[in-house]
């Protein structure tokens, strides 16, 4: 172009190629530059763990529901909507860590990867993490566990 931009939206990623810039003024002379340009794929999302349950006061092995590959890194992981109580999410990893402090019922996360050039990636887990069951009653005057139900009404024991 008379400009020299490089415009448009890559369909592929193929390798990183050198190329050659020639400028050439009005009475012909000429000018060459060369530069390296490289085309990522964008990343992709892959749901690793479909649903997940946790116990109120219990702590959680790290576990990643969403991974990604592809794109330009660094990656960044994002989680909606907020997770309960206790619980962390790494921005740099996607994994959640902790230990839940709140009883929380099955919820639909979306985790959403970011790369370096923000390109995009989603995948909505229909109960990344279902209901936190609440642990164990327990009799207050001898502290043995008591069969219970959890808020879903579900048995717990």
């Amino acid at each position: 172009t008379s400009t020299g931009a490089i415009t448009g939206t890559p369909t592929v990623a193929p390798s990183a190629t050198t190329y050659t810039v020639t400028v050439t003024d009005g009475v012909s002379a000429t000018a060459n530059k060369t530069f390296s340009l490289t085309v990522n794929a964008a990343p992709t999302s892959t749901q690793a763990v479909p649903s997940k349950s946790l116990t109120v006061n219990t702590a959680a092995g790290a576990f990643t529901p969403v991974t990604a590959t592809g794109g330009s890194v660094p990656l960044s992981f994002a989680i909606s909507p907020t997770l309960p109580a206790g619980l962390a999410f790494n921005t740099t990893s996607g994994a959640i860590t902790g230990t839940p402090t709140v009883i929380s019922s099955a919820t639909t996360y979306t985790v959403t990867i970011t790369d370096a050039a923000t390109a995009t990636t989603s995948k909505t887990c229909g109960e990344c993490l279902s209901e936190i069951p609440l642990a164990a009653h327990r009799c207050k005057f001898c502290g043995q566990p008591v069969a219970g139900q959890n808020l879903a009404g579900r048995p717990v024991a």
